[in-house]
């Protein structure tokens, strides 16, 4: 009984870290593997994190007309 507050809150930053970087553009198994080991610390981290800008450009369609 005594491990079920630690397992629900691994749980919901998992679910957290997954829905934030599904919607920031990262690195989603990176940011759910670290929700695993460091649980609820990872938080500010993604936060802060920046998408890899090189995967947005060749992903990205521009909204422009090339000659």
């Amino acid at each position: 009984m005594e491990f079920l507050l630690p397992i629900m809150m691994t749980i919901v930053s998992v679910l957290l870290a997954y829905h934030i970087a599904t919607e920031k553009g990262l690195n989603v198994k990176f940011w759910i593997i670290m929700a695993i080991i460091f649980g609820l610390l990872i938080l500010p981290f993604i936060f802060f994190a920046k998408n890899n800008s090189k995967e947005n450009t060749e992903n990205k369609r521009g909204d422009f007309l090339e000659a």
